[in-house]
């Protein structure tokens, strides 16, 4: 890990996580490597080495990656109505249509509705 000491943890985490859950791992060491962990790290650096952080004011957002922003992403589900579509109302005649249907397979009377 002494070889990642210049690199942010955040950044060290997501590659060591992504090389960690790669079936082609065998070893830590791969981290090492230039693969495709390193390149899910590169846009959200800026030249200070730090993310650049989500533009809406508040500790909840800017301690997020612009573009990333947990904190946006939870007032966009907090704010969508889940409510279900009412069922429509049932229509009697189709129940007593239905009704019919079953008298008629078991022999029995069929009952006129008005």
């Amino acid at each position: 890990m002494r070889d990642h000491a210049h690199r942010a943890y955040r950044d060290v985490a997501v590659a060591l996580t992504w090389v960690a859950t790669d079936p082609k791992t065998q070893t830590p060491k791969r981290m090492n490597e230039l693969g495709p962990w390193w390149q899910a790290v590169a846009g959200t650096e800026t030249s200070s080495g730090r993310y650049t952080p989500c533009d809406i004011e508040g500790d909840a957002h800017r301690s997020y990656p612009k573009g990333r922003c947990g904190a946006c992403r939870a007032d966009e589900l907090a704010a969508d109505d889940h409510t279900p579509t009412p069922a429509p109302a049932p229509i009697p005649a189709a129940y007593a249509g239905g009704a019919n249907l079953v008298r008629q397979a078991a022999g029995l009377p069929i009952k006129e509705h008005a």
